[in-house]
């Protein structure tokens, strides 16, 4: 009958060679394993410059600030965010293009931080409907909509429910909105498709180069 002594001896020997083979049969060593893990996080996505026009922004003046959407926090409206409306906390605010953003939470500040081309709300936060008529009217932070990788906000009040009418005629109305607040303001719009022809033009070396 082996020992005690003998029986542990051997498991400690044995143990850093079991070890050693695990570590051999992933190809990565065992100190590595989260550097590897962190260089494979993506890489937040490139920001093209769409010529931001903040001054052409619906930013109501809030104790000292311009604050964007009334305070409402613009990564909630997305899926990522929970795809409902939320006020934001005066707390966790953001300054970005000059005007002052808030959030629900933590995460949704660092998830704007990582990609405000992509939250930030389209035509400046003026209600889209209006838009194609280039109008800049005031919005309810609750009726939103979610298209192309676009934030659209609407009126919703006494004179209507501007984002119903919109749904009536999405195609049309957009291209006007776009045509609008791009001749208003001297910013390009914004949305998936238009980050990646802005990211596909920078990266095209100029004739003659």
């Amino acid at each position: 009958m082996s020992s005690p002594r003998l029986v542990l001896l051997a498991f400690l020997v044995v143990l850093p060679f079991s070890d050693l083979r695990a570590q051999q049969a992933s190809g990565v060593p065992g100190d590595a394993a989260a550097e590897q893990t962190a260089a494979a996080e993506p890489a937040p996505p490139a920001q093209p410059d769409f010529q931001r026009a903040s001054k052409n922004w619906n930013a109501e003046a809030d104790d000292g600030v311009l604050l964007a959407m009334q305070g409402w926090d613009p990564v909630a409206c997305f899926p990522e965010g929970g795809g409902k409306a939320r006020k934001g906390n005066g707390k966790l605010g953001s300054v970005h293009g000059g005007v002052t953003y808030r959030f629900a939470s933590e995460e949704h500040r660092k998830l704007f931080l990582a990609d405000p081309w992509k939250y930030e709300p389209a035509y400046g936060g003026w209600c889209a409907y209006a838009m194609a008529e280039g109008d800049k009217v005031e919005i309810d932070p609750e009726s939103f909509r979610i298209l192309d990788g676009r934030l659209f906000v609407f009126y919703d009040g006494f004179f209507g429910d501007t984002r119903a009418k919109w749904l009536n005629d999405e195609a049309a109305l957009l291209k006007r909105a776009d045509a609008a607040w791009t001749r208003l303001s001297g910013e390009l719009n914004r949305g998936d498709a238009a980050r990646t022809e802005a990211l596909r033009a920078a990266t095209v070396a100029p004739a003659g180069s």
